[in-house]
């Protein structure tokens, strides 16, 4: 996860013919879909807004970080949010993981429990303030947070799921696949010059920078 900056991209318009009053979601069609995917992809590139897997019109589905069902009450908080720009983003198609996994209805016909003013919102807060990556693929809080911000954290990762076993270990194969780049070319340190090295250095952070889960590689392996 990574802060994203929504200015890169333009509200589309046809989400004005929309009311929560009197419209559902369902009622946007698959053609529709693909222009706010467009802008999407101007925000978050083709990567989930959470997991930084592949995710894009086809392989993905419009995430409603503000989610617009009911809660176990019968209430819905967030409906008025269902065609507000700001509460949309690129989310991936697992249901282990992320969006469908946070608003998953369980057996029984209940919803997964947290809190969804606790969860960090990329385009508001920078996530690298609040989470730390290991080179084992793990996601945890920062130490370094006030209690306020540790408890955004811990909701965040408990409420997608961040810390799902086969998303840890893509993770890591992503950290280990740059780190064994890196040792390569370290290996080879002093003996090529040095600016021929340095290419090679920027050349690896920027086929990395737009691979999957960036930002955990980013943190293990550039920083």
């Amino acid at each position: 996860m990574k802060k994203l900056n929504r200015g890169l991209s333009t509200p589309p318009t046809l989400l004005e013919n929309y009311s929560y009053l009197t419209n559902s979601w369902d009622d946007i069609t698959s053609r529709k879909k693909r222009k706010i995917w467009r802008e999407i992809k101007k925000l978050q590139e083709d990567f989930c807004v959470y997991c930084e897997l592949p995710a894009s019109y086809g392989n993905g589905h419009i995430e409603h970080f503000f989610h617009k069902g009911e809660n176990d009450d019968g209430a819905k908080p967030f409906i008025h949010l269902t065609f507000e720009w700001n509460n949309l983003f690129g989310c991936c198609a697992s249901s282990t993981h992320c969006g469908h996994y946070k608003d998953q209805i369980l057996v029984g016909g209940l919803h997964r429990k947290y809190d969804p003013n606790k969860l960090l919102k990329p385009d508001d807060l920078d996530p690298q303030n609040f989470f730390v990556f290991t080179p084992s693929g793990d996601i945890i809080p920062n130490e370094e947070i006030n209690d306020n911000d540790k408890e955004i954290a811990e909701e965040t990762i408990k409420a997608l799921n961040l810390k799902e076993p086969s998303l840890q270990s893509s993770r890591r194969s992503q950290i280990n696949a740059c780190t064994e780049r890196l040792l390569e070319l370290n290996s080879i340190e002093g003996i090529i010059p040095e600016n021929q090295f340095n290419a090679e250095y920027t050349k690896i952070m920027n086929e990395f920078s737009i691979q999957k889960h960036r930002t955990a590689v980013k943190q293990t392996c550039f920083i």
